[in-house]
């Protein structure tokens, strides 16, 4: 009996685990699968145009920005927004062009470009190269790749592209094609480079004190990864921009020798042959963006006014309103001071001061007292704005220019905030909680 109960609970056992093998095998055939479309030209559109005119400094901004066009399945959608996310800083395109609309003015710089010079989509591999020219921020000349796995959704990285890029072997190998300025490109070379700052350049064995400091400074910037790449029919670029004594030093380094220390991401996706890099206005694929003009200061300032009520005034992205005086002096140009704008630019000032963007209140403001000096509200919210940029004796002159216009004007002296009576007594900044 014991025996027949033992055997029953096995098979049963067995019927149980052969049911539960069934029942997984169900569920995961029942389970969605991720499905990858093979991308093509068609898919991507390029959007071109320039903004004319915008002010009498920038004579022309101009732009050829790549865009997924087609998002008619549900992991389309998702690679369009990740390429809104690294390419536009999470904004849709259309988005983006209205930001830099706004933006342009703090540039200040003729000839102003951000243009997708070349892309190609390559399998699963999306490559552009973006070059900006004459842009604020000192990045005239840029030229980052993007390599992004339209699969994964990621931007591929140096790490990803190479196989440990802070190898000695690697660092030898760039090093020598430094040396040698990229001049052997069958890969011999005058000399070899062992990592000591001994190593000569030329076979004289003299070495200043200049290029040791180079080299060092080389070395730094591999191991830094302060370095941008660039796929090159005849191999890959290595372009250094700042951080080396050579701003803008170039060099290329033959497939035959850089793919060892490649891996298969990278050498799949800087694979050339057959792949057509395609040019700027490439009538085919290209959307032409509406020309415009800097807005009119009404809308600047309702706009303003929107983002002062959801709290995003100063946090509105790539030239955030307060980081820069130029967009103001580019106003106060175009439309100057008068009293039919007078009260909007002392709003703006105020509004300024309140999302702690001191530098741009204390412009606006400032140019507000210049020309009205006895707007009564303007020195009050000028002080604090310098009070609040840690200026506290221009601060104080503006609270007591303020407490004597209110009473030369016969203003009621009880809507003095007690604020400006203790700080025109205060002659430094206040610290502790």
């Amino acid at each position: 009996m014991r025996k027949y109960l033992k055997t029953t609970a096995i098979s049963y056992g067995g019927m149980f685990i052969i049911y539960l093998l069934l029942l997984g095998a169900t569920t995961c055939s029942n389970a969605p699968t991720t499905s990858f479309e093979q991308l093509s030209r068609n898919d991507f559109e390029l959007v071109v145009g320039e903004f004319e005119g915008v002010n009498d400094i920038i004579d022309n901004y101009s732009f050829g920005l790549l865009n997924l066009k087609n998002t008619d399945t549900p992991h389309k959608k998702r690679l369009s927004a990740f390429l809104d996310s690294v390419l536009y800083d999470g904004l849709t395109i259309d988005e983006y062009l209205k930001r830099e609309i706004l933006t342009a003015a703090d540039m200040e710089h003729e000839d102003y470009q951000d243009l997708m010079n070349k892309w190609y989509i390559n399998g699963k591999y999306l490559c552009i190269e973006r070059s900006y020219y004459g842009c604020a921020m000192n990045c005239s000349g840029r030229t980052p790749l993007y390599v992004i796995d339209t699969h994964l959704l990621k931007r591929l990285t140096l790490d990803d592209i190479f196989i440990n890029p802070n190898s000695q072997k690697f660092e030898k190998l760039v090093m020598r094609h430094i040396e040698h300025d990229g001049e052997h490109d069958d890969g011999s070379y005058d000399g070899s480079y062992d990592g000591s700052y001994d190593e000569s350049y030329d076979e004289s064995g003299d070495e200043s004190g200049d290029e040791r400091e180079s080299i060092g400074e080389f070395e730094k910037s591999l191991k830094d990864r302060n370095y941008e790449i660039s796929y090159e029919s005849e191999g890959i670029g290595f372009h250094w921009n700042k951080y080396v004594s050579w701003p803008g030093f170039d060099i290329v380094i033959p497939r035959s020798k850089i793919e060892p220390y490649m891996t298969p991401a990278g050498k799949e996706s800087s694979m050339l042959d057959g792949v057509v890099w395609d040019s700027l206005f490439n009538d085919s694929i290209t959307r032409h963006y509406e020309h415009t003009k800097l807005p009119p200061l009404r809308d600047f300032f309702e706009n303003m006014l929107e983002m002062a009520k959801d709290g995003s005034l100063y946090d509105c992205g790539y030239g955030k309103y307060g980081e820069h005086t130029g967009r103001y002096k580019t106003y106060l140009r175009i439309y100057p001071l008068s009293d039919a704008n007078l009260v909007m630019y002392n709003d703006m000032g105020y509004y300024l001061e309140q999302a702690k963007a001191y530098d741009a209140a204390i412009f606006v403001l400032s140019a507000v007292v210049e020309k009205y000096p006895q707007r009564v509200v303007a020195h009050l919210n000028l002080a604090d704005a310098y009070w609040g940029d840690n200026k506290n004796e221009d601060a104080k002159k503006h609270y007591e220019e303020y407490v004597r216009l209110m009473k030369s004007q016969d203003k009621d002296m009880s809507k003095i905030p007690q604020r400006v009576y203790d700080r025109i007594k205060q002659t430094a900044p206040a610290t502790g909680g």
